[in-house]
């Protein structure tokens, strides 16, 4: 089943047909302005807490250190650090959390991974990214390649490259806001349930996307909400794919926490027909 997946991703990507969808994984290793490297989530939320106003996040410092446990945090799922974002958030003024997201999160101009890379190289149709950094645009400026960037919050550019599908250049979709545009930026829960709630043209363009394209996803943990999300865009409004839709993953060892994983990735296939490729 391995190879058949795979031989049908190279022939998505050799006629113009494959979607890429990328989460934080693919941006590990990219690094700031200041030559530190980029956060990942937890520390992100974290230096969110630190640059709070204190007498407003004292009322619920004792539940931030239950959702923050700073010994823990590369262990922490998604689902708390996105309601510690939406607590810290009430400790900003208007409009500066998200700067102070931009500002935490933004990559030396021009830097992208070798899979930024690799994803530009076999030219697909168009990229979906969660994620806020500019890597992406880089590496297909690197290529020669013109990408049309847009935001799930651009309808008007959503419906025009809609209606423009097959005469235009590769597009990449920025699920989750972009460092360009910090009032874009998605972390906090209320956030994440405006995004599909409040942009409809958003929610068609996905469902158009994985019913007219393969789709290969790269760089998410399964229990993040990212995830879920896009796979419950999936299972909601198209039921089983059309066509082949499969996500790169690391394969789990025969320990019991390796076992566990092995669990999710059935999970995955059982329910949305996603073929894991290790």
């Amino acid at each position: 089943m391995h190879d058949s997946v795979l031989d049908a991703i190279r022939n998505a990507a050799a006629s113009g047909n494959l979607l890429v969808v990328t989460g934080a994984g693919i941006s590990q290793g990219l690094k700031r302005v200041n030559g530190l490297p980029l956060p990942n989530w937890g520390q992100l939320v974290q230096d969110l807490r630190q640059r709070g106003a204190p007498y407003r996040l004292a009322p619920v410092a004792a539940l931030l250190d239950e959702l923050l446990p700073a010994t823990a945090l590369d262990k922490v799922h998604g689902d708390a650090l996105i309601e510690a974002s939406e607590l810290i958030q009430t400790s900003f003024a208007e409009g500066e959390f998200e700067k102070a997201i931009a500002e935490l999160c933004r990559e030396e101009a021009g830097t992208y991974t070798d899979t930024h890379a690799a994803i530009a190289e076999i030219a697909p149709a168009g990229v979906i990214t969660f994620n806020y950094d500019q890597g992406h645009e880089a590496a297909f400026e690197r290529q020669g390649c013109r990408v049309e960037p847009i935001r799930y919050d651009e309808a008007d550019k959503l419906k025009a490259r809609l209606a423009a599908e097959g005469t235009a250049a590769p597009f990449l979709l920025k699920a989750h806001g972009c460092i360009s545009h910090p009032p874009s930026l998605v972390l906090t829960s209320s956030s994440y349930r405006a995004v599909l709630s409040k942009n409809r043209a958003y929610r068609l363009f996905l469902q158009h996307a994985f019913a007219r394209y393969s789709v290969l996803i790269v760089g998410f943990a399964l229990r993040d909400r990212d995830f879920d999300q896009l796979l419950a865009v999936l299972e909601i409004e198209l039921g089983r794919p059309f066509q082949t839709h499969a996500f790169i993953a690391m394969r789990p060892d025969e320990t019991a926490e390796g076992l566990v994983k092995r669990s999710d990735l059935a999970a995955v296939t059982a329910r949305f027909r996603l073929k894991p490729l290790d």
